[in-house]
């Protein structure tokens, strides 16, 4: 029944948003309340607990949506501080 109410949902949106309706099941209501609770900065291990998964494989579904998670990253590697290489010549013994 939820499916129904998500696809007719998505069938009165002009264009359906870009999603295909046939695709849309109740079940990754799932993965994208993860998704939404992991981008909210929530620890993952709590999604885990609250979402009732065992493993990782809340990760299976969520890779697909990962570019807002790092996007950022090259931008904090590069100002986040000043790094250099410790050579062999460098290092006391």
């Amino acid at each position: 029944m939820i499916t129904s109410l998500l696809r007719a949902a998505a069938l009165s949106i002009p264009g359906h948003a870009g999603v295909d309706p046939a695709t849309i099941a109740a079940r990754s209501l799932c993965a994208s309340g993860a998704m939404v609770l992991l981008l909210g900065g929530m620890d993952p291990d709590k999604i885990r607990i609250v979402s009732r998964w065992k493993s990782n494989t809340m990760f299976c579904y969520l890779y697909a949506h990962a570019l807002p998670l790092i996007q950022e990253n090259s931008r904090i590697m590069f100002h986040g501080g000043h790094c250099s290489l410790v050579t062999r010549h460098d290092r006391t013994v």
